[in-house]
């Protein structure tokens, strides 16, 4: 799966053409998955297919040494905003 970070620049996630996030390094990566999660909190026209299961999953693979915790509480940060926008979709179908 192809996720498209910056279609200026051409940065992508497991994608074979371009610089991949694989060659960068755990702190570009980890700004990438604060950056995603951002996006798709405003709903940003830029998000294309990022989803917070993708998030989590970038700042889990960057999230390196943690000595305060910060990094650990972004994770369950996103971790928390998934399971209140799936209890948001439930809440809406069980309304119509």
């Amino acid at each position: 799966m192809t996720r498209v970070l910056d279609s200026k620049f051409g940065w992508t996630v497991g994608g074979l053409t371009g610089p991949t996030i694989s060659r960068a390094s755990g702190n570009f990566v980890w700004s990438a998955a604060v950056a995603e999660f951002g996006m798709i909190l405003r709903d940003s026209k830029y998000k294309g297919s990022a989803t917070f299961t993708s998030v989590a999953e970038l700042a889990r693979s960057a999230r390196g040494p943690d000595r305060e915790g910060y990094r650990a509480e972004f994770i369950a940060l996103v971790e928390m905003a998934e399971s209140l926008a799936k209890q948001k979709m439930v809440a809406r179908a069980r309304a119509n």
